[in-house]
């Protein structure tokens, strides 16, 4: 029980400094740590008649399971960065994170084009996100900066600590 105190404080630290714009940038100087995945513009919330692309449609190109009950901090990684070095040890990984209409959290590197929210390659599946917050409860947007349009929820700037396995 207490380790899932320790990862919802976790969780919760990092969505509330994102919603306060808090951006954590890399140490390295090298052109390689500044040219990650161009800048994302998020989806309009503005209504659509297109319907809304299925999980299924996306490009899942692995998983990230969080580590329970260990606390990190640091500027973390890009997503395709995460993916490449497959080195099977927890990391923080930088991105989207967001939730589709069926309730499966997804930790994407940038959106992908059109109206409707959805995840731009590549994508991970986020598995062991802890469940029974508040995360994703609008009531609270304001203060978390979690925003929502078509029935998807995400945080423009998440970090997550977790395992990545492509």
């Amino acid at each position: 029980m207490q380790t899932r105190s320790v990862t919802l404080l976790i969780a919760i630290i990092a969505v509330v400094l994102a919603a306060c714009g808090t951006t954590a940038t890399s140490q390295d100087p090298s052109p390689e740590a500044s040219a990650s995945a161009p800048p994302s513009t998020p989806p309009s919330a503005a209504s659509s008649d297109e319907p809304a692309p299925s999980p299924s449609e996306w490009f899942e190109a692995g998983t990230l399971t969080m580590v329970d009950g260990v606390s990190a901090g640091g500027p973390g990684i890009a997503l395709s960065e995460a993916i490449a070095a497959d080195t099977g040890e927890p990391m923080i990984v930088n991105g989207i994170l967001l939730m589709d209409q069926q309730g499966t959290i997804w930790l994407c590197e940038a959106f992908a084009g059109g109206g409707i929210p959805s995840c731009g390659d590549p994508s991970l599946r986020v598995l062991g996100y802890p469940e029974a917050t508040s995360d994703w409860d609008m009531a609270h947007a304001a203060m978390t900066g979690l925003q929502e349009a078509e029935g998807i929820r995400w945080f423009d700037e998440a970090k997550i600590f977790g395992v990545v396995e492509p």
